[in-house]
Formats: structure tokens, C-alpha cells, sequence
């Protein structure tokens, strides 16, 4: 198998219990359009909304500007975008009829909603698709940036992935307990000879024993998370790697910037 390999200029990621997205709805990150509504975020998935975040974490750290971004591509990977807010749906549909659901929650709880939210905020030029959408989104999207940065022209592209750990569960209403927990990582991948905070790689050499996240923990956005959070603690390199159920290797390879430590959410 050929290797396929793409720097990482820069990574950020966010958390945010249930509780927390009634605040992080009416807030917008500081280089979001100027005039652009206070409530753009209104009938966002809460996993749009995390992933806005995670991309500002990663900026931040990086110092990349927004300016710098327009002609990117945008890879979103969701996993099961809008379970709870479909129970929601469907009980006010149920005792209230169809005037009471918005037509706007249904295209924003699809599978390219993120990347297409995230395409108007970023006022990104570039393509945007959404990839995977149940258990296996994360490492889905990983391949889509991997392949997709070699078939089209953009200058770079950003990869979002997002997921709930503990997941959410929906009471009849919709509402979920406050310690359900969702988790975002932005990964900023650009070509090569580009300054970078590390790589991501595809092949079937690589030592997978060695990877800190192999054997009990799978390759999940929550387990990226807590690795980047470890990356963080010890300001050193986070070298990863999975073994994918086709055979390949997956690797990641992260050092931590010396820059922007602030989280975004």
C-alpha cells in the first residue's frame, strides 16, 4: 500500500456538558462575520456548534487567521448528528402538528449540516462535505482528509469530527441530563514543505504496539480528546496510532504549540 501522508498545521479541540450549550448557543467566536447574527447558532446541532469551538481552539493556538482559511475545504465528521433532538421533534410534532417544528431543524441536523454551517461562519470558498455519521464517522473523515487533500487544489482543508461520551439520553421531550458530555477535535491540514504541528499518515508499516491509545482504547474523537488534553499537560509530542479493520495503519503524530493555551469551550 502506498503511504499517504498529510502535515497538520495546527489542532485545537472542546468540551461541553449538555448544560452548557444553552450559553454556547448565543455566543459566536470572535472572528465570525461582522454582522453576522447572534443567533446564527439557534437550530444547530449542539455538534455544529462544539465544532465552531474546537476550529477557535485550534486557531488560537496556532495564530492562523480566519482570512487565511476562505479557499479551504471543510471535512466534517459527526457522529449520529441529531438523535436527541429528532425525539424532540417528533413529540411536538405528535401533540402539536407540523406548525410547531421548524423546517430549519430538520436541515441542520443532517449529515452535511456541520461542514455547511461551518462553511458560512469560516466564509469558506472551498468544498464542504460531511463523511460517516454513525459509529465509524472519526476514522471515515480521517480518510476523507487524507484522500480528499489529494484530489482537489485548495491551499488546505479543515477536518472537524465530533461525538458524545457519555451519550445523551433523550427524555420524551428531547432533553437530556446535564452530564451527558460531548466532545469536538479541528485539525488544520495543509500541503507539504507548510510549517506544521504534526502529521497524519495511512499505511501498512507502521508498529501499532507502540501507540498509547492502541488495544482497550479505539480510535474515537472522546479518546483523541483526552490525548490531546494529555499533549497539553506535558507540552510533548502525542504519537498515535490504530490499526483499522481493513489492515492499514492510521497514525497520528501531534506536538504541542507554544502558543494560545486557552480552551474554547
Amino acid at each position: 500500500m502506498p503511504r499517504l501522508e498529510t502535515p497538520i498545521a495546527a489542532w485545537g479541540y472542546a468540551q461541553a456538558n449538555s448544560g452548557e450549550f444553552d450559553g454556547l448557543r448565543k455566543r459566536l467566536p470572535a472572528w465570525a462575520p461582522e454582522g453576522m447574527p447572534a443567533h446564527f447558532f439557534r437550530y444547530s446541532d449542539e455538534q455544529t456548534i462544539l465544532a465552531a469551538w474546537a476550529i477557535d481552539d485550534a486557531m488560537r493556538r496556532s495564530g492562523i487567521k480566519v482570512e487565511q482559511t476562505t479557499e479551504w475545504g471543510i471535512i466534517a465528521a459527526p457522529e449520529f448528528l441529531g438523535r436527541q433532538q429528532v425525539v424532540g421533534f417528533l413529540d411536538r410534532f405528535k401533540r402539536n402538528g407540523a406548525p410547531r417544528v421548524s423546517p430549519n431543524s430538520i436541515i441542520q441536523h443532517s449529515l452535511h449540516s456541520v461542514s455547511g454551517t461551518l462553511s458560512i461562519l469560516l466564509t469558506s470558498r472551498g468544498p464542504n462535505v460531511g463523511t460517516g455519521g454513525g459509529r465509524e464517522a472519526f476514522a471515515e473523515g480521517l480518510l476523507a482528509a487524507l484522500t480528499l487533500f489529494e484530489l482537489q487544489s485548495t491551499s488546505g482543508s479543515w477536518l472537524v469530527a465530533t461525538a458524545w461520551d457519555p451519550p445523551p439520553l433523550p427524555d420524551a421531550q428531547g432533553d437530556c441530563a446535564p452530564s451527558a458530555r460531548c466532545h469536538a477535535i479541528a485539525l488544520a491540514l495543509r500541503g507539504k514543505g507548510t510549517s506544521t504541528l504534526g502529521s497524519l499518515t495511512l499505511c501498512d508499516d507502521v508498529d501499532h504496539e507502540r501507540s498509547p491509545l492502541a488495544g482497550d482504547s479505539p480510535l474515537s474523537v472522546p479518546n483523541l480528546v483526552r490525548a490531546l488534553a494529555r499533549c497539553d499537560a506535558r507540552t510533548g509530542p502525542q504519537e498515535l496510532t490504530w490499526r483499522l479493520p481493513w489492515g492499514a495503519t492510521l497514525g497520528l503524530n501531534l506536538k504541542s504549540p507554544a502558543i494560545g493555551l486557552r480552551r474554547a469551550a
